[in-house]
């Protein structure tokens, strides 16, 4: 039988962001991070200083919420996952809208 000779509390949490695709009244496509207004242009760079703002054994739990507004075309999505990817930005998880009534 073996004991344990020492414990150690492991606090690991997810570094988590959160992006949200909305389309405005004029048809327009708006991505904010953590509710900052960002344009697609600018969302790697955003998440490239993201990513090096955590300490380099923490950057492996930064994710990514993405929440989408239903009637987004997979085109944006697609366009938003690249700029994802080139910033090495990786774990995604997908979050549903509640509809607006």
């Amino acid at each position: 039988m073996l004991l344990a000779s020492e414990l150690q509390h492991v606090d690991i949490r997810a570094h988590v962001t959160y992006i949200t695709i909305k389309s405005n009244r004029a048809g327009q496509n708006i991505i904010f991070v953590d509710k900052n207004k960002v344009p697609l242009s600018k969302l790697t760079k955003v998440m490239k200083a993201r990513r090096a703002s955590l300490e380099p054994d923490e950057r492996q739990y930064l994710v990514v919420s993405l929440r989408v507004d239903k009637d987004m075309t997979m085109g944006v999505i697609s366009d938003v996952k690249q700029a994802l990817r080139q910033a090495h930005v990786l774990n995604i998880c997908y979050a549903a809208m509640p509809e607006q009534q």
